[in-house]
């Protein structure tokens, strides 16, 4: 079956017409039209089909497992589009300067499905090049009132400058996910976890010294493991 077929299928089994198909991909009706034609979806419509149908992307463009990883990750870049710009960049997650995994273990689930790193649509990364850009997973509730939970993936920018924001951060040996605001006037800088049960902790200019920051953060996605 082709990615075609396998979309006219779902939208049989939910009563949907193709103009709303329309609606729910972001696209226009000559883009639906180019489908019937063989021509491939955008990275961006796949994303939105998967999402409201709850299948997998390697489903839709392949015909692999329906279900699985809600978000799919399709893999096989290089026979997604003919396009030389590409749909997807590769991303690789976040190694220590002694080539450990850091924030992950080594049987980690993620990791060990995308141990060569996870495919990301282009639009998501904007001007920053794929080469700069690591990935992470979170653990725990630190981050949950923004929709961080546990279990999720950290895209971020590799950068050690400070900035008021989203952040990847070490402290010690462990590395966070928090917001920091900086002190411009006192030089300090402020830490938050966004839920309401940690409170917030506040580094004076020498107390800076232990907090290193490893990243900014330019999204993330939501994995549901069925």
């Amino acid at each position: 079956m082709s990615f075609w077929e396998r979309l006219t299928e779902l939208l049989k089994e939910k009563g949907i017409t193709q103009k709303n198909l329309s609606k729910i991909a972001g696209v226009t009706q000559p883009s639906i039209s180019g489908w019937k034609n063989g021509s491939q979806p955008n990275a961006l419509a796949v994303m939105n089909i998967a999402s409201y149908f709850n299948v997998s992307l390697e489903y839709l463009l392949k015909g692999g497992e329906r279900t699985g990883y809600k978000l799919g990750f399709y893999r096989d870049l290089d026979s997604f589009t003919e396009n030389p710009d590409k749909n997807f960049v590769n991303i690789h997650f976040y190694k220590d300067k002694n080539n450990n995994l850091a924030g992950l273990g080594y049987d980690n689930s993620i990791y060990n499905l995308f141990d060569d790193g996870i495919p990301l649509p282009r639009h998501l990364i904007g001007k920053h090049h794929p080469q700069k850009i690591r990935v992470m997973e979170v653990f725990g509730d630190s981050m949950k009132n923004i929709q961080i939970h546990s279990g999720d993936l950290v895209y971020f920018v590799l950068s050690e400058n400070y900035r008021d924001g989203l952040n990847v951060i070490r402290i010690e040996d462990k590395l966070y996910v928090r917001r920091i605001e900086i002190d411009i006037i006192g030089g300090g800088i402020k830490i938050f976890s966004e839920n309401e049960k940690y409170t917030p902790k506040t580094l004076s200019s020498d107390e800076k010294k232990c907090l290193q920051v490893i990243g900014n953060v330019i999204c993330w996605t939501h994995i549901n493991l069925n």
